[in-house]
């Protein structure tokens, strides 16, 4: 599945609004490891962050994508390097997933935390602890720049939305 390049963040980091952007500037196709992996049949809330099996989780997403990855065509998929599991604690999501994946470029958008705070805030209607978001959002981004080391990738920081050498590599 090399025609794939992964974009991470945490929730509430913007990582949907920069695939679309991305997607249109590039003519490719955006999938959300959350749809592929049809988190509604996971967890039947919504905004539920806590995830009780995440191996599961991984599993059902490298299942979906070989249903949904086209040869010939390219793909942003945005999606996570940790995770809450279902104690409220930062989990590194195995590094066999990534393996399958087999991205080409691995991508991590970050964000100032008390804008991710406030995000989180109007669009789930909770209140997350902002430390906690902080650790995440290192862990994400130490996480995602060993993968790309291991898997031998370039790996880049998406930051106020800053494009710039992704697309210069994308090409």
């Amino acid at each position: 599945m090399s025609n794939i390049t992964f974009v991470g963040g945490i929730h509430g980091v913007g990582k949907g609004k920069v695939c679309s952007e991305l997607s249109s500037i590039l003519n490719v196709n955006h999938l959300s490891a959350s749809d592929v992996l049809k988190w509604g049949d996971v967890s039947p809330e919504k905004n539920n962050k806590l995830v009780a099996n995440i191996s599961d989780t991984q599993d059902r997403l490298i299942i979906g994508l070989k249903k949904v990855i086209e040869d010939g065509k390219s793909y942003l998929l945005d999606g996570h390097f940790c995770l809450l599991n279902s104690n409220g604690e930062i989990s590194k999501i195995p590094a066999k997933t990534f393996q399958d994946i087999n991205p080409r470029i691995i991508s991590v958008v970050t964000e100032d935390i008390h804008i991710i705070h406030q995000r989180l805030y109007k669009r789930d209607g909770k209140e997350y602890d902002i430390n906690t978001l902080a650790e995440m959002q290192s862990k994400e981004l130490e996480h995602a720049f060993e993968i790309a080391k291991t898997l031998g990738i370039p790996f880049f920081e998406i930051n106020k939305r800053d494009y710039t050498l992704f697309l210069q590599s994308f090409n």
